[in-house]
């Protein structure tokens, strides 16, 4: 056993001193990339901080993970997640990086200093999530600070994998959609349109793309399906498959009860929250107002993420208590269908907005239809965040 910690460590430490590496690498081609005057200036500008944020988000998990390598090899026992104070260093840090914003902002352009605060923006109102769930979970949940580390940093690791599977389901998605088409009156006709149309934009610039265009795209059935199949059950399938495989592979060997078990899985979501919300929101990076809106939608997308976790882990928790072993399945369905339903939410609104040929009052209404329901999502997310802890812990205690 003392043999294959020691291994463990050790790979751990060389994946950390190669993402050290890719880190420094984003940050020197950061710094040279506005000296490349082959590309337009906003490209420029864009690719160099799209480089930074990658480069100071992989030093952040760096630093998280040789400090979990010196930790773990050290053989001390771990110490307890209770963060009573830290969540207000959390909280007084994002308050920070919202002020910092706002200059960064009064100034009209973004420049170097919107990486970290764009890092910080998305990965300090996500650990401030976690912080209050562990805080109201209490000493008693058992979580560790290696625990909470080593399950976020394995929520992280999932993008990748999790990445990979949905380009494998969005090719079955198109596939099987087509042969569906295919079989019914006037399928073969709408699918030889949408390749005819797919051919002409792939021999167009990305620009002359119009808004007005791709709505004619969306309103096709087979697209409407694909996109359908993608948002609402293949991405939700794979992410919360993956995202909390770092809780089963623990969980069979250490067995936590229902409170333990949910704190992992949110941890796990946490990571994952993480690293997909600094690489969706970067494309935002581009003017001021973008970036707002972009880094903004991050804390609900963040919570959303937390939430599904936890309520997978639960129902690991359930299943490894022994008792009403089915409500791992119930407990995952219900993970997936939530995030089914807002992936297609924000979707659907996103869509909407752009589509510029739609009249202007089913825009508004649509647009304000899926922003209530999201905040609706939202709301359910953040209170089952904190009450799901506080109602176990209260079971736990009697």
């Amino acid at each position: 056993m003392q043999n294959r910690r020691s291994v463990l460590w050790i790979i751990m430490t060389l994946v950390a001193l190669l993402l050290l590496a890719v880190s420094l690498g984003c940050l020197g081609l950061a710094f040279l990339a506005p000296t490349m005057r082959t590309i337009e200036a906003e490209q420029r500008n864009l690719s160099a901080l799209l480089l930074a944020s990658m480069g100071v988000l992989g030093l952040s998990v760096t630093a998280v993970l040789l400090w979990s390598c010196l930790e773990g090899s050290a053989e001390r026992p771990a110490p307890l997640f209770y963060p009573r104070r830290a969540w207000i260093t959390l909280a007084a840090g994002w308050l920070l990086s919202l002020a910092g914003a706002a200059l960064l902002l009064s100034a009209g352009t973004l420049n170097f200093l919107a990486a970290p605060l764009h890092v910080a923006l998305v990965i300090l109102p996500a650990l401030l999530l976690y912080a209050v769930a562990a805080l109201v979970g209490g000493r008693g949940a058992g979580v560790t600070r290696r625990q909470a580390t080593l399950l976020s940093l394995s929520g992280a690791f999932s993008t990748l994998p999790a990445l990979l599977a949905e380009g494998v389901g969005i090719l079955a998605s198109g596939l099987l959609v087509g042969v569906g088409a295919s079989l019914i009156p006037g399928g073969a006709q709408e699918l030889e349109r949408l390749m005819e149309q797919l051919n002409q934009w792939s021999q167009l610039p990305p620009q002359t793309i119009t808004p007005e265009s791709l709505t004619t795209l969306f309103s096709s059935p087979v697209v409407l399906a694909i996109v359908f199949l993608i948002l609402a059950v293949i991405t939700p399938f794979v992410e919360e498959l993956l995202k909390t495989l770092g809780v089963v592979v623990v969980g069979f060997r250490r067995r936590p009860q229902p409170l333990q078990a949910f704190l992992w899985g949110a941890a796990a979501g946490l990571g994952f929250a993480i690293i997909e919300g600094v690489l969706n929101s970067s494309m935002s990076l581009t003017d001021g107002a973008s970036w707002v809106a972009g880094v903004g939608a991050r804390l609900p997308a963040s919570a959303m993420h937390i939430f599904a976790s936890g309520l997978v882990g639960l129902g690991w928790g359930y299943f490894w208590e022994g008792r009403r072993r089915w409500r791992v399945v119930g407990c995952y369905l219900i993970a997936m269908v939530f995030h089914g339903l807002w992936n297609f939410s924000v979707i659907v609104v996103a869509g909407i907005q752009s589509g510029a040929s739609l009249p202007a009052a089913f825009t508004n209404a649509a647009t304000i239809g899926g922003a209530l329901v999201v905040g609706a999502l939202t709301l359910i997310a953040v209170v089952g965040i904190v009450g799901i802890p506080l109602r176990l812990r209260k079971r736990a205690g009697a």
